[in-house]
């Protein structure tokens, strides 16, 4: 170690002391850093959408709409829940044949009301992705087989806190 011209013993003490100065000044400054308790958020379930609050009622939003028909993973997990053996790929094409059915008869109903249905979800969803407007979304609600309306946030990458080029 480079001792700068100054003795062995010097630079010992000079050492300890700054490790001693540190040791007492670490804790004051975590203590002044910490904040209150930080409180806890209920969390809630089945959570209803309140549409009403929107303030521009007649403009389009991407909707998710869940149907009450479970999906071919819900259909394959709810079978060996009840120690029925794993369906087979046929029995879970023949399921996912008969959610486009139900799927089909409700979309045509709701191009009929002017909604653009976006994408179909079947494999670990059952529903449709929807842009609709908060009044058509009233109407979806009522609908027979919608189980819910979830509205659908589109998010926009942003490669600022993304990970460094290598």
């Amino acid at each position: 170690m480079k001792n700068y011209g100054l003795s062995p013993g010097l630079l010992r003490r000079g050492m300890l002391t700054l490790a001693l100065a540190a040791l007492l000044i670490t804790p004051t400054m975590i203590a002044q850093a910490q904040v209150g308790p930080v409180e806890s958020v209920p969390v809630t379930e089945n959570i209803q959408t309140d549409f009403s609050l929107l303030t521009q009622r007649d403009r389009p939003m991407n909707v998710f709409i869940r149907l009450d028909q479970p999906s071919v993973a819900e259909f394959v997990t709810n079978r060996q829940a009840l120690g029925q053996p794993r369906p087979s790929a046929g029995q879970q094409r023949g399921h996912a044949r008969a959610l486009e059915v139900q799927q089909r008869n409700l979309q045509r109903q709701l191009e009929q009301m002017g909604v653009e249905v976006i994408h179909d979800f079947r494999a670990a969803a059952n529903g449709l992705q929807l842009r609709a407007t908060p009044r058509q979304i009233r109407e979806i609600q009522r609908m027979p087989g919608v189980v819910s309306v979830h509205a659908v946030e589109l998010h926009e990458p942003m490669n600022v806190d993304s990970v460094p080029w290598i």
